[in-house]
């Protein structure tokens, strides 16, 4: 029962820092993915290998998909030459929801600023990618 709590604990955590990041990025697709993840996980009496396999594609999915949407953004931002802006402006718009919209106007976040926030969320999804294998 300890290692069932305690596995749980770790998705829980795991989870946790993914919606931290999907909810300063107003990305609630995400967040309800996130939710759906932990709602399996609070049902199941019993982690067999195959479900924490599964829950773990899952999570790693979710961080895939953020991380591409993050590298898409730092690809705009980085690239001064107009058609590759353009091109990761249109990527971005095209297969992600809130493409750069967790960005207002009222911000007023540099240049630096953006890729500081974005380079730290790249940080934290990958101290928690590692965790994964643990569990």
């Amino acid at each position: 029962m300890q290692n069932l709590d305690r596995r749980k604990s770790d998705f829980r955590f795991v989870l946790g820092v993914i919606g931290e990041i999907s909810e300063s990025r107003k990305n609630f697709e995400m967040i309800v993915r996130c939710n759906i993840i932990e709602s399996k996980i609070e049902d199941l009496g019993s982690l067999n290998e195959q479900d924490v396999s599964n829950i773990k594609t899952d999570i790693i999915n979710i961080m895939d998909e953020l991380r591409f949407i993050i590298d898409t953004e730092k690809r705009y931002i980085l690239f001064p030459i107009p058609d590759i802006k353009e091109q990761a402006y249109e990527l971005g718009e095209h297969y992600m929801k809130n493409f750069f919209d967790w960005i207002t106007q009222e911000d007023n976040y540099s240049k630096e600023d953006i890729l500081k926030i974005l380079e730290d969320e790249l940080y934290k999804m990958q101290e928690v990618k590692e965790i994964l294998p643990r569990i």
